[in-house]
């Protein structure tokens, strides 16, 4: 499975996606809420790097959509909240809404690499 960056600065999704493919996955980027509840509920991922805070439908919307969606692969994807805040300021929320790990963007490609290999 793949990863999935979800930003509504195409920038940072693009740079997030960068990074993430020098670790040799492949990566869809999303640039919503929307957006990413459409790719998780239509492709099985191996994780899913959700933006907090962005227009329309936030990063915690699309978790609790996406949780609920009861597509195949969503109940148990890890859900990794990025914000620009500090982590404590969005664990509380974050995990209400069904999120499994909390960074902040930037984020570092050693701390990813370690993270995901808690999920293969």
């Amino acid at each position: 499975g793949g990863l999935v960056v979800v930003d509504d600065n195409a920038i940072s999704a693009e740079v997030g996606g960068a990074l993430l493919r020098t670790l040799e996955y492949d990566v869809d980027v999303a640039g919503g809420g929307e957006e990413a509840v459409e790719c998780a509920t239509s492709q099985c991922y191996l994780a899913i790097f959700m933006d907090c805070e962005m227009p329309g439908m936030n990063g915690f919307q699309a978790t609790a959509a996406i949780r609920k969606s009861g597509a195949e692969g969503t109940a148990d994807v890890p859900i990794i909240a990025l914000s620009a805040h500090a982590v404590d300021d969005n664990r509380e929320p974050a995990m209400a809404a069904g999120m499994t790990e909390c960074m902040t963007k930037p984020f570092m490609l050693g701390d990813v690499a370690e993270m995901l290999k808690k999920y293969q």
